[in-house]
């Protein structure tokens, strides 16, 4: 949507292209049975809804409740009628090491479950002395990487991959 108005502006011009980097493979670790906080989504969503990992919540078109990632808080993930893909967009917080979908496990799911981010662990806390955790947070709670294993029966491993990237091939400047 930005894009023309990017290119007629600044005559910017760009392509897509796939480089080999870092990344993080998003993997099923319980032989594709799903972790008890991890549930086949019965609502109906429409197709948008987890292909990107931020979309906003949306109606379900059965009425039935929002779809897409809703508010949890830190440290709290809560998604409805979401599919791997964009569970593994949303897991992706570093866009120089991207999150890729390699758990097998197709169709739409419920995700609810909570972690303690490493700035609200009690260590980091101890160290801040006196630094405050946000409401809902535990701060002796599981990590986010033993979270989705004993919650989802999903788990995160560094690969080398073909990531598809967005190249900037031409951008003028603006005369002031």
């Amino acid at each position: 949507m930005l894009q023309p108005l990017l290119a007629e502006h600044f005559k910017l011009t760009v392509h897509r292209e796939a480089r080999d980097m870092d990344a993080l493979a998003l993997l099923a670790a319980t032989n594709g049975r799903p972790g008890p906080k991890l549930k086949r989504s019965d609502a109906a969503c429409d197709g948008s809804v987890g292909s990107i990992g931020f979309s906003r919540a949306t109606e379900a078109a059965d009425k039935s409740g929002p779809c897409g990632v809703l508010p949890g808080g830190a440290g709290r993930i809560v998604a409805r009628g979401i599919d791997m893909k964009g569970f593994a967009d949303l897991m992706a917080t570093n866009p120089r090491r991207p999150v890729i979908d390699r758990t097998s496990l197709a169709g739409r799911f419920d995700i609810d479950f909570t972690y303690t981010p490493e700035a609200f662990s009690a260590a980091a806390v101890a160290q801040r002395q006196g630094g405050g955790v946000p409401p809902g947070v535990d701060p002796n709670g599981p990590p986010l990487a033993t979270a989705l294993l004993e919650q989802l029966g999903l788990k995160l491993e560094p690969v080398r991959a073909a990531v598809e990237v967005l190249v900037i091939a031409h951008m003028e400047m603006l005369n002031p």
